[in-house]
């Protein structure tokens, strides 16, 4: 404890020194926040430049209408087919968690077809499918087309939009029975 006296004693004989002290160490705490301020400036540049996406505001039940915000976010961080725009009424086709980026397959309704597709309901084996799942049918061990699941149909048949031409030839396909609907990963 003799150290303490004796610093008072000093700062009492040359006050100078105790705003020196004191000087000093506030340069080093402004020094230590710009260099964590310019540190995290670089990391988020390192990110990328940001894009402007929906995101989950609140946890959503399949078949709610889907609260969402709009929020920008690294490039990096966003995937390839984000949704830039959304209805007002849109839907969720399946349970979103908040913070998750609204992607086609999240949202029910005509916007998760792509334009000059079709939808159309097949009696088939199928895995379980949620709607947006990228699917192949297969007929008689062949492929027919690729498409998308658009929902679940009635006793046991399977919502499918595919391009036009491909529901023609499923049309034709589905009266053998022999259609198999595979899920891409």
């Amino acid at each position: 404890m003799w150290l303490l006296p004796r610093l008072r004693l000093a700062f009492a004989r040359r006050p100078w020194s105790y705003w020196f002290l004191v000087a000093v160490a506030a340069a080093v705490t402004w020094w230590r926040i710009a260099a964590l301020h310019d540190d995290a400036q670089h990391r988020r540049d390192a990110w990328g430049t940001a894009v402007t996406v929906w995101v989950v505001r609140d946890d959503t039940a399949d078949g709610a209408p889907l609260r969402a915000e709009r929020r920008s976010l690294p490039t990096a961080a966003v995937p390839s087919e984000a949704l830039r725009d959304l209805a007002d009424d849109a839907v969720a086709a399946r349970d979103l968690v908040a913070g998750e980026v609204v992607v086609p397959a999240d949202v029910v309704g005509d916007r998760t077809t792509p334009e000059g597709w079709v939808v159309v309901s097949v009696e088939a084996r199928a895995p379980q499918l949620v709607a947006g799942d990228a699917v192949t049918v297969f007929e008689g061990g062949r492929v027919l087309c690729d498409g998308t699941a658009s929902g679940g149909g009635v006793d046991g048949a399977v919502e499918l939009a595919v391009p036009a031409p491909c529901a023609a030839t499923l049309s034709a396909a589905a009266p053998a029975g022999d259609i198999v609907v595979g899920r891409r990963a």
